[in-house]
């Protein structure tokens, strides 16, 4: 058995395990950080973007208050204060490691703090609480790959053990203390090392069918492909990131509560035919469409949230999700086709940004003849309901009652804006099938504003700390209904754990 003598050890090597394992480095201490994958990121490989509050007093107020109304006083206010305050140091700290941010992409004003949809576009307005800076890609690849290559490097230059493909399979204890970590490597050898901090940041549990079923909220079947094929109703943007719940488990058997636990969902169409599995690689205007504020019914043929929501990707994700089955339908007509060619989208996100949509017949038959299965179009609405099988008395019933909202302009049933009231009356008829997705699982171990993990007793457990997506839930509540894992939070919490390591060691830089 090999063994290993460090000061930290941390688990993954995503974005909160880097930055843990470099600020651990940079004030002193010897690091191991561990990698279950032959190369490093995880999910920390696709963002776009990261997230930083302002370092100003008066913007981490109000940043602070507005995501604790989010969550109705439910999240960890202490964790949430710690990161809101630790992510104002983001963009310093980037630049300090040689990194370069791309431009800020959209700014929260104390003015506009939660009153426009987060990050922009997207998400719920009680995320925009930040401003939002670009991170460079390369090619067409999201800018979080270059990102996790740079911490890498970064953290080579500082000493820092990195061990790939290599998981942790368990966390030791002497007595009540954390005493270090055994894995295991490429041919099933053991490596123990010994280690008075460990920091587990190994992320979710996406692909634990088990986990999923028990904490996802909806009791939801997992579906391994966006690409679609599989009986499951919810599926990942990312999927194979062998992500199994592993760093919980472990947490948890040396003692750790299971703190707030659930699914950061997005709406999604399976892509055959739209795109590759990469969310940002699509072939066509299609994800663009999905996106827009125009009727929306369940297999019922009824109406079932303010359609202008569409925006706001997680509400309306629960909203599908408490639907049987567990999917909505984007329905229009030929009038609204031509709107969408001639005029444009009413909303778009920023990955599939369109003036307007191009031949929309020509997109819709290209990806059919694909082989997508949540795209139709017919003559008329009894075929429609016949393609869709959603239910023919109650779809005519809805179109028609929409129909006389649209004439009227006004909602009578969920008041929406009646700019977004486009009747459905003209053949061709059209309707898009969205589905559960999500980016990730999120949470199970309960800590403090320290990161400091806490046992049910809420006693610390010495030497234990979890960043990033593991922990990330327990700002949000629990279950965390408008919770998801984002890099500034991952970055944030593994620099406040590695502080809180290195404070419990004694060590200074």
């Amino acid at each position: 058995m090999e063994k290993i003598k460090a000061d930290v050890a941390v688990i993954g090597t995503g974005a909160a395990g880097m930055a843990a394992a470099i600020r651990a480095a940079e004030g002193g201490a010897k690091v191991v950080i561990f990698e279950k994958r032959p190369f490093p990121g995880g999910a920390s490989n696709t963002p776009m973007c990261v997230a930083s509050t302002k370092k100003d007093p008066e913007y981490q107020d109000k940043a602070f208050k507005v995501h604790m109304e989010m969550t109705q006083q439910a999240g960890n206010a202490e964790l949430v204060r710690a990161w809101i305050n630790k992510s104002g140091e983001l963009p310093d700290w980037l630049t300090n490691q040689g990194y370069q941010l791309g431009p800020v992409m959209a700014s929260a004003t104390l003015e506009t703090m939660g009153k426009q949809r987060g990050y922009g576009v997207g998400f719920p307005n009680g995320y925009f609480i930040h401003d939002v800076y670009f991170l460079p890609p390369r090619g067409k690849g999201h800018g979080g790959a270059m990102l996790i290559r740079h911490l890498v490097k970064r953290a080579e230059d500082l000493g820092v053990d990195i061990r790939l493909a290599m998981p942790a399979k368990k966390i030791i204890k002497e007595g009540d203390k954390i005493s270090g970590v055994i894995a295991e490597d490429k041919t099933g050898n053991q490596v123990r090392v010994e280690a008075r901090a460990v920091i587990v940041a190994s992320a979710g549990f996406n692909e634990d069918k088990d986990m999923i079923k028990k904490y996802g909220m909806y009791d939801f079947t997992l579906d391994p492909s966006p690409l679609g094929g599989g009986e499951g109703d919810l599926f990942f943007v990312a999927p194979n990131l062998k992500l199994t719940g592993d760093g919980q488990k472990m947490a948890w058997a040396a003692g750790a509560d299971k703190g707030a636990i659930g699914i950061g969902l997005i709406p999604h169409i399976h892509k055959l035919g739209i795109g590759g599995v990469p969310p940002w690689i699509t072939f066509n205007q299609l994800m663009t469409i999905m996106e827009q504020p125009y009727l929306w019914v369940n297999q019922q043929g009824k109406r079932y949230y303010d359609e202008s929501f569409s925006d706001e990707h997680m509400s309306q994700t629960h909203a599908i999700a408490r639907q049987y089955p567990k999917s909505g339908y984007i329905v229009f007509d030929n009038a609204t086709k031509r709107h969408l060619e001639t005029v444009g989208p009413d909303y778009q996100y920023f990955i599939f940004e369109a003036k307007t949509i191009d031949d929309v017949d020509r997109q819709f038959s290209t990806a059919i003849a694909a082989g997508n299965k949540d795209l139709f179009v017919a003559d008329s609405l009894r075929e429609l309901a016949q393609k869709t099988g959603i239910d023919e008395n109650g779809l005519k019933r809805t179109v028609d009652e929409y129909n006389g909202c649209c004439e009227k302009g006004h909602d009578d049933l969920f008041g929406k804006n009646p700019t977004y009231l486009r009747p459905v009356k003209e053949p061709k008829f059209y309707a898009m099938r969205i589905r559960c997705c999500a980016y990730q699982t999120i949470g199970g171990i309960r800590v403090n504003g320290k990161t400091e993990a806490l046992t049910k007793e809420r006693k610390v457990v010495p030497g234990l700390y979890a960043a990033g997506d593991i922990i990330v839930a327990e700002a949000f509540g629990d279950p965390p209904i408008n919770g998801v894992g984002t890099l500034g939070f991952a970055l944030s919490s593994g620099l406040i754990a590695a502080e809180s390591s290195l404070a419990y060691l004694n060590i200074t830089s």
